[in-house]
Formats: structure tokens, sequence, C-alpha cells
């Protein structure tokens, strides 16, 4: 009868319970580069997020401007108009709709209209409130 013995594990193997303090940094490193890049990719995200909520108040607003008009035959000075009761009628919206994302008051310039229409010009002050390239508006002039 053949006895075969399986010969015992090296020293080395036996003995590492744990990773190293190498491995440890490396994984570490790896999961700081890939949050670094997930967070850049959706601050971006978020900022055309908000491009796109402010598109979206400037349509309801744009509605309730419209009906407006056709109520009393003339624009509203300000948006400020349509958070309040007029003759009984409930207010178009709440003061929140007025606001843009980013805290500020949503503007209306009666006085401009597009070209070949009534409509008039709505806009945000977008994210750069001093830079015009960044308003957010109901169209471009």
């Amino acid at each position: 009868m053949i006895v075969r013995t399986v010969p015992a594990r090296s020293f080395r193997a036996v003995s590492r319970a744990a990773f190293t303090l190498m491995e440890i940094m490396v994984v570490v490193a790896i999961i700081v580069i890939l949050a670094g890049v997930s967070v850049v990719a959706v601050t971006r995200y978020m900022e055309q997020a908000r491009v796109d909520a402010t598109h979206a108040k400037l349509k309801t607003i744009e509605t309730a401007v419209s009906d407006y008009y056709n109520r009393h035959h003339e624009y509203p000075a300000n948006l400020e108009i349509l958070t309040e009761r007029i003759g009984g009628l409930p207010a178009y919206f709440d003061r929140d709709t007025i606001i843009d994302e980013w805290g500020r008051e949503i503007v209306i310039d009666p006085n401009t209209r597009h070209q070949g229409t009534d409509r008039v010009l709505i806009y945000s002050q977008g994210p750069n409130p001093g830079d015009p390239n960044s308003q957010i508006r109901n169209w471009n002039p």
C-alpha cells in the first residue's frame, strides 16, 4: 500500500491572514479617483437639471401671463401680480414659481416683444447673474 502525503502549505501562506498596508492604500486610491470623477459628472448634470427646471417654470409663467393678458388686455408690470388674488379669482401660482433654481426672481419685460408675435420677454438671470449669456429666456431675441 502506497501512502501519499500532502505537502504542508508554505509558511508564508499560512501566516498571511490580512491585507498589507500597500494593498489597502491602492484600493483607497482607486475609490478616491472614482469618487472624484463621479462628483464632477454629477455636478454637471445637476447644473443642467437646474437650467431645465427654470425653462419649465418659464413656460408655466408664460402661459399665466398670456391668460392674464386675455383677461385684462394688458401684460402684468411684474410677476408678483400673478401670485395675488385678482377680482375674487385665485392666484395663478404661488410665490415659489417666480423664483428660479438659484434663488433669484424671474423677471418679465412687458416692453420687449418677440418679433411678429405678442410674446413678452420672461427671463431668469441664470447661474451667473452678471453674464448676459447666462440668462435663461422664454425666447431668444
